[in-house]
């Protein structure tokens, strides 16, 4: 895996459009949000976080028709889509995201985001598997870094997917991600969760974004 850093705008752009349309491809709508700068060391951050997320789904599915979604909150956390829909959401350090997609296209979806500078080495060993690790050990230091963040990312966005679909889903070492390019990826989980996953991963605004999908049967 190579995921780049930011660099100069116009290739940051570049890498956010690429990742935006393969994740249109599949048929999911991702919108992504910051708040303003002063915001981002307020003591109530998370919550403004989170209705930020809240609201760029709202605004999707408005979009597509569906006016005033309440996006009530289960009892385990996450959103409860309208019917007809899946989706997922997220937030960190003062950016929100949501994935959204038709059930008639996508059986599940999950979006996570996370700072890859915050994945400290110890950590490694408990986020991947072995095989995990041993590639990302093979790596230089920087690539290192963002694969282990991209791991861990996209395990989190899996717990997303699936765990609202069937009240259980995989832990990181029972999860394994097989990398088809650079930013694309499958994901093996034990055969008691049904489940084949894809998805794609990508850093730009020195931030990594993951998603990962089911398609529909």
């Amino acid at each position: 895996m190579t995921l780049q850093p930011p660099i100069e705008t116009d290739a940051v752009a570049l890498v956010k459009q690429s990742f935006l349309q393969s994740c249109a491809a599949a048929g999911i709508t991702v919108e992504i949000g910051r708040l303003p700068a002063a915001s981002v060391q307020m003591p109530e951050r998370r919550k403004a976080e989170s209705a930020l997320a809240r609201t760029l789904a709202r605004g999707v599915l408005q979009r597509h028709g569906v006016a005033h979604a309440q996006l009530d909150r289960h009892a385990d956390g996450f959103a409860m889509w309208p019917a007809g829909w899946a989706g997922s959401l997220a937030h960190s350090g003062g950016w929100s995201v949501a994935a959204l997609a038709r059930t008639a296209q996508l059986r599940c979806v999950g979006i996570d985001v996370e700072d890859p500078a915050r994945m400290k080495r110890a950590l490694w060993g408990h986020i991947m598997t072995p095989a995990e690790q041993a590639a990302a050990d093979a790596m230089a230091a920087d690539a290192a870094q963002l694969r282990a963040a991209a791991v861990f990312s996209a395990k989190e966005a899996v717990y997303k997917a699936i765990y609202p679909l069937l009240g259980s889903a995989p832990g990181f070492q029972q999860a394994e991600l097989q990398w088809q390019s650079a930013a694309a990826f499958c994901v093996s989980v034990p055969p008691k969760w049904a489940v084949q996953l894809q998805g794609c991963a990508a850093v730009f605004d020195g931030m990594l974004f993951a998603v990962v999908w089911q398609a529909a049967a």
